[in-house]
């Protein structure tokens, strides 16, 4: 397991798989991050991102939240469901921010992606409550307060 995971990277059965999905702190972390992503208004996923980070994506697109994917500096296979509609692509954090300053409603934005291999999911986030969004950041599993 790495830092802050809850979970191997795999699992022997079935049984044990649900087991672990079952765990009191498995059920925590989904409350939390469910009710940010539930309340949020919009998403971006920072790319590399794994399987739980495109769930969520997911989730805000079929909630018809608007969607901003980060494509990191050397892009790979392009995702299909990334041409759903109210999805953007962005190259960097600074289109990104042009992007969500033409939508002056957005203010809640939850930050989906991976903990090993989002490597600059830190910087996303500073710079978004730089720019003075509330950010919810699962790493920290708190909210900035406006």
């Amino acid at each position: 397991m790495h830092a802050g995971s809850l979970f191997e990277s795999s699992y022997a059965t079935a049984a044990t798989y649900t087991a672990a999905l079952e765990r009191p702190a498995a059920i925590a972390k989904f409350e939390t991050d469910f009710a940010a992503l539930s309340a949020c208004d919009a998403l971006v996923l920072v790319l590399p991102a794994g399987n739980d980070a495109h769930a969520e994506y997911g989730v805000a697109v079929g909630r018809d939240r608007p969607a901003f994917v980060l494509l990191p500096d050397a892009p790979g296979e392009p995702e299909l469901m990334y041409l759903a509609p109210g999805t953007t692509i962005t190259a960097n954090i600074d289109e990104l921010l042009a992007h969500l300053r033409q939508s002056p409603a957005i203010r809640k934005i939850y930050v989906a992606s991976s903990w090993t291999r989002s490597l600059n999911h830190p910087a996303v986030v500073a710079a978004l409550r730089a720019a003075g969004y509330e950010v919810f950041d699962y790493r920290a599993a708190t909210q900035q307060e406006e």
